[in-house]
């Protein structure tokens, strides 16, 4: 998303791979909700559910803010704790993660109450950047095959 914002890159393949259906990588959600991320520590593939162990049941969706990443350092920096959450769901037809349609209906508001927290950009070049922020989610965690 970095490359698309600050140098005009026009790649938006691997942004709209997150995205539920009807949503464009230039949506003010969406860009909204890179400017959440980009407070958030930064996410890791181990992170995420495994969605591939059959003796689980299925898990299609996971919340990654408030409650599944830690994130105890924003609270001690964020005036009141904020309603909106980021959620991923599973879309088992093309077996990956997006982001749920609620997470960006309200981005621009869970911004709003975490706006004044300095972003967080990794010392990457872009394309890891990219892939780290928004094609993570459509890789299988735990380093499986993508």
């Amino acid at each position: 998303m970095e490359a698309i914002l600050r140098r005009g890159d026009t790649s938006y393949l691997r942004v709209e791979k997150t995205l539920p259906t009807g949503y464009l990588p230039t949506d003010p959600e969406v860009l909204a909700l890179n400017e959440v991320l980009n407070r958030l520590a930064p996410l890791q593939p181990i992170q995420f559910p495994d969605t591939s162990a059959s003796d689980l049941p299925a898990i299609t969706s996971y919340e990654v803010f408030p409650f599944g990443v830690d994130h105890e350092w924003l609270w001690e920096n964020i005036d009141s704790p904020p309603r909106e959450k980021v959620v991923l769901v599973f879309d088992q037809d093309e077996d990956r993660w997006i982001f749920s349609e609620e997470t960006l209906k309200k981005a621009p508001a869970l911004l709003d109450s975490m706006f004044h927290i300095a972003p967080i950009y990794p010392e990457r070049n872009d394309r890891d950047f990219l892939d780290s922020i928004f094609s993570l989610l459509a890789k299988k965690p735990h380093g499986g095959d993508g």
